[in-house]
């Protein structure tokens, strides 16, 4: 574990963590989100699992977003593997865990206040003579005639929440966000 008790590396979770430091996270993200301990039988299982994959060198970054899998659907330990595996799905746009927790926290909000699961990257831009629609990543709005922009990638949904924060938190660390890529990426 890092200083700051992560377990990431300051390269950026290129390095694997020991099985250890991920039962610790396992126990400590369970407390977290089930409010109890595991049953010792669970993490006996876990610790097993978990060892195996660290023997396989999967990046840190990678066993840490299966573990917030595995305890977020309350799954049976021995299916870690499968939800490493789902985490590298999820990774493969070359986003973080950071910025997947800002992603996933985002899709999550919009969910629950309007129902979309996905922003439509439109937004209506409102005058008091006319109305018209936008390009915007985290644009709700459904045009009713064809527009010139698809709806917007993981990575332009991330570039667009971070650049927010930036302007609404000025001063704040904004290099972590995701690289430039061709549009429609």
């Amino acid at each position: 574990m890092n200083s700051d008790g992560s377990l990431t590396s300051p390269s950026g979770g290129a390095s694997t963590a020991s099985a250890n430091s991920l039962v610790t996270y396992f126990v400590d993200r369970s407390r977290a989100v089930n409010g109890a301990d595991p049953p010792r039988r669970v993490v006996g299982t876990i610790a097993k699992e978990l060892g195996a994959l660290v023997k396989e060198k999967h990046r840190t970054d990678v066993l840490l977003t299966g573990i917030d899998i595995l305890v977020d659907r309350g799954l049976d330990p021995t299916q870690i593997s499968s939800c490493v595996f789902t985490a590298q799905a999820r990774m493969r746009d070359g986003l973080s865990r950071d910025d997947l927790q800002i992603l996933n926290e985002f899709l999550a909000k919009i969910k629950a206040e309007s129902g979309i699961t996905w922003p439509t990257g439109s937004r209506m831009n409102r005058s008091l003579a006319a109305a018209t629609y936008v390009e915007d990543p985290l644009g709700l709005d459904q045009p009713p005639y064809h527009v010139p922009w698809s709806r917007p990638s993981k990575r332009d949904i991330v570039r667009a929440l971070r650049e927010r924060s930036a302007s609404e938190h000025p001063g704040t660390d904004t290099d972590r966000s995701a690289p430039d890529t061709a549009a429609g990426t």
